[in-house]
C-alpha cells in the first residue's frame, strides 16, 4: 500500500509553507489536528507532514525529543544528553538485512547522536555527533542514495527521536518516485510529543524494551524514569495501528527482573499488531568491566531459549 508519510503529504491546510513559521504554536497545533482527521488531501499548499516537521523544530527550542526532556534550545546551538544541536548527521547509509524479518531489507540511515548512554552500547562511536564524519540528512541526500533491494527504509542509530525535525523534513523532501514503507526503529525512551508527530507517518516501529526496573535502567543506561517512557511509547505505538516490533535484548541476569516482566506487559497488551524479538546479540564491550558481574559475559543459549520459551509460552507472536 501506500507509505503512511505520502497520504500525511497529501492532506494540505489552507496556508503556504511561508505561513507555517509565523503561526503560533497553538494555531499549529489545531491545525496539525485538523489535518489528522482528513481523510484526503484538499486546500493549499502546506501539508500535514510539513505541519509536522515544523512543530518538531519548534520543540528543538526547548528539546523534548526524548524523556530525559532536558529543554535546552538546540537551535540556538545547546547540547543536551544526545550531544546534538539542530542538525542531524548520517554516519553511514546502506541495504542492510536486519535481525526482523517482516521489514527485509532495508535502507538504513544510521543517525549519530542518541540520550541513552547504555555501557554496553555496540554503536557507541555514534554516541558523540561531533566526532562523527558524515554527511547532514536533508534533501539533497535523496540523490545519494541506492535503494536496489531495499523494501524499506529505516532510520536508526544512535536513535533517530533525537533527530526527528531532520527526519519529517527529509521525507517531505522525497522525491515523486519513492514509495518505500518507513520503519523507525528506537530506543524506546521516547515522549508523547515525538509519539504523536511520528502518528500518520510511520509505517512500522522497532522499539526496544531494555528494562523492566527503573534501577537497572539508570545503572547501565542513565536512563531516570525508563519503565513508565517506554511502556508509555510502546502503548502508543501500538495505538497508532501499525506492525510494532518489540526489540528484547538478553542480557545476562537481567531475565527475572526485566525480560519477563517485559513480556508479560506485551502479553497484557493483547493486540495483534505487536511482534516480539528476542536478541542473543548482547556483548560485553565498551564500559562494562569484569567488576560487573554476569553482565562481563556473553549471553548464554540457556537464558536466551528462557526468554523466547516464555514468549512462546505467553502466546506472544515471536520473529
Amino acid at each position: 500500500g501506500t507509505p503512511r508519510f505520502r497520504s500525511a503529504m497529501e492532506k494540505r491546510s489552507d496556508l503556504e509553507l511561508v505561513d507555517l513559521s509565523t503561526a503560533s504554536d497553538a494555531e499549529l497545533w489545531d491545525i496539525h489536528d485538523q489535518l489528522r482527521e482528513r481523510a484526503h488531501g484538499q486546500g493549499g499548499r502546506a501539508s500535514l507532514l510539513d505541519t509536522k516537521a515544523e512543530l518538531a523544530r519548534r520543540l528543538l527550542k526547548r528539546c523534548v525529543l526524548c524523556a530525559h526532556r532536558c529543554g535546552v534550545d538546540r537551535i540556538a546551538g545547546e547540547r543536551g544528553r544526545c550531544g546534538l544541536s539542530a542538525d542531524a548527521v548520517v554516519a553511514e547509509a546502506f541495504v542492510h538485512i536486519a535481525e526482523e524479518a517482516p521489514i527485509n531489507p532495508s535502507l538504513v540511515l544510521n543517525l549519530a547522536g542518541c540520550g541513552l548512554r547504555c555501557r554496553f552500547c555496540q554503536q557507541h562511536a555514534l554516541l558523540s555527533p561531533r566526532r562523527v564524519r558524515g554527511v547532514s540528512l536533508d534533501g539533497r541526500l535523496w540523490e545519494q542514495l541506492d535503494f536496489d533491494g531495499a523494501r524499506s527504509i529505516s532510520f536508526v542509530g544512535g536513535n533517530p527521536s533525537e533527530s526527528l525535525h531532520a527526519c519529517l523534513a527529509f521525507l517531505a523532501a522525497a522525491p515523486s518516485g519513492f514509495g518505500l514503507p518507513v520503519v523507525w526503529n528506537t530506543h524506546g525512551y521516547e515522549t508523547a510529543e515525538v509519539l504523536t508527530l511520528l502518528d500518520g507517518v510511520i509505517d512500522a516501529y522497532i522499539p526496544d524494551l531494555k528494562y523492566m526496573q527503573d534501577a537497572c535502567a539508570e545503572r547501565l543506561s542513565r536512563a531516570p524514569g525508563y519503565v513508565s517512557a517506554a511502556t508509555a511509547a510502546i502503548r502508543a505505538m501500538v495505538g497508532q495501528g501499525v506492525p510494532v516490533i518489540v526489540r528484547v535484548l538478553v542480557l545476562p541476569g537481567h531475565i527475572e527482573c526485566c525480560h519477563r516482566p517485559a513480556l508479560e506487559f506485551l502479553a497484557g497488551l493483547g493486540a495483534e499488531n505487536v511482534l516480539v524479538s528476542i536478541r542473543g546479540q548482547y556483548y560485553p564491550g565498551w564500559r562494562v568491566t569484569s567488576k560487573d558481574g554476569d553482565l562481563a559475559r556473553r549471553t548464554t543459549s540457556e537464558e536466551l531459549e528462557a526468554v523466547a520459551g516464555y514468549a512462546r509460552f505467553l502466546q506472544l507472536d515471536v520473529v
